[in-house]
């Protein structure tokens, strides 16, 4: 083959650079997808779950707790 009769083939759909340009658009918006949904797993559970550690986060209650100078029970 050519490259005239290949640059002249009538017989490729007209709207495949649409196709190409659609499924290019998909691709990068699946990506999008797949990478939010990891940072999701990632991070929510993390968020929900978290463990009040930080003194800050602690009431005075939960500090003497932690500090052993009350009992459990009020």
């Amino acid at each position: 083959m050519t490259f005239a009769s290949i640059s002249s083939n009538v017989n490729q759909p007209v709207d495949s650079a649409l196709t190409a340009l659609a499924s290019i658009k998909l691709s990068k918006i699946s990506i999008a997808a797949l990478l939010l949904t990891i940072l999701g797993l990632t991070t929510i559970p993390n968020l929900i779950w978290m463990d009040a550690s930080h003194p800050a986060e602690l009431t005075a209650h939960q500090k003497q707790l932690a500090a052993g100078k009350c009992s459990a029970t009020k």
